[in-house]
């Protein structure tokens, strides 16, 4: 009730998060726009969550400068059709990453997440670039609709993940490489 006296009407009240014993948490918004998911009002304590999904949803940059300051054992996150026009993540924990948003909306990535092994990206390829700071990456999923004047792009892109042990690539992203080898090798 705090909260909604404070002129605040969170889509998921603090105490959620507040659940010591939550590992886990799943939250489809519905496909019903816009609502905006920002930080947790008390935001001086520490979550246990482990794995964090969202789907559907609109998130607030302070949301994730939250979940970056309190979520120190978050091992997954997985962001379906969540809206975000700057994505800034820093986690010792984190190992798994998923972002899938069929829009060129977000504009700035930074991930620091020295652990992060597994990446699944459907997004603006664009910012994809940063995460060349990940050097662990074990398996990467990239889900891109590059247009041909991406190819140096997507190639920066593939150059940053040359390590990778396991990488998809979607039928867009495979046929834009053969064209940046048509064009810029011979």
């Amino acid at each position: 009730m705090k909260e909604k006296q404070c002129g605040q009407d969170p889509l998921v009240p603090s105490c959620v998060f507040l659940c010591g014993s939550l590992k886990t948490l799943e939250l489809d918004f519905g496909m019903n726009y816009p609502k905006v998911l920002k930080k947790p009002s008390s935001s001086s304590f520490s979550s246990n969550l482990q794995r964090l999904d969202l789907r559907n949803v609109e998130i607030d940059e302070g949301f994730f400068e939250w979940m970056s300051s309190s979520c120190k054992c978050l091992k997954e996150l997985s962001l379906d059709n969540c809206r975000a026009e700057s994505i800034t993540i820093q986690s010792s924990s984190l190992e798994s990453f998923r972002y899938i948003y069929d829009d060129d909306y977000l504009s700035d990535f930074d991930i620091i997440a020295p652990n992060l092994k597994c990446v699944a990206w459907k997004a603006n390829m664009f910012v994809f670039q940063n995460v060349e700071k990940c050097t662990h990456l074990e398996k990467v999923e990239l889900l891109l609709q590059p247009q041909k004047h991406d190819a140096l792009v997507l190639f920066e892109v593939l150059r940053c993940i040359s390590t990778v042990k396991h990488l998809t690539l979607n039928h867009e992203t495979t046929r834009n490489c053969s064209e940046f080898d048509t064009r810029y090798w011979k």
